[in-house]
């Protein structure tokens, strides 16, 4: 998706405003607790998409199945298995930058 159309998704359909720009920086961490809804993830996803910032975000495994596992991707999802090697911090210590 284009920042363009991401942008117009968020603020004229959804009617979110875009208050700030993303700092430029190399690398962050974003944590997004506690969620209120499924749609967190969405305009998290369509602001990041809008300001042209490449999002990785780590979801439940267990949603990674057809045809959501498509669309979760697309938005930058990765699956999480939290029950491997001790919890989901050290699933995290797994995953490659």
């Amino acid at each position: 998706m284009k920042p363009k159309t991401a942008e117009f998704l968020l603020t004229k359909v959804m009617g979110w405003t875009i208050g700030s720009k993303f700092p430029d920086v190399d690398k962050a961490l974003i944590l997004g607790v506690p969620h209120t809804s499924v749609m967190d993830f969405v305009v998290t996803a369509l602001y990041a998409r809008s300001q042209n910032v490449t999002v990785k975000v780590l979801v439940k495994e267990k949603f990674f199945f057809w045809p959501l596992k498509y669309i979760l991707s697309g938005f930058g999802a990765m699956p999480l298995k939290s029950r491997e090697n001790g919890g989901a911090s050290a699933a995290m210590q797994m995953i490659e930058a």
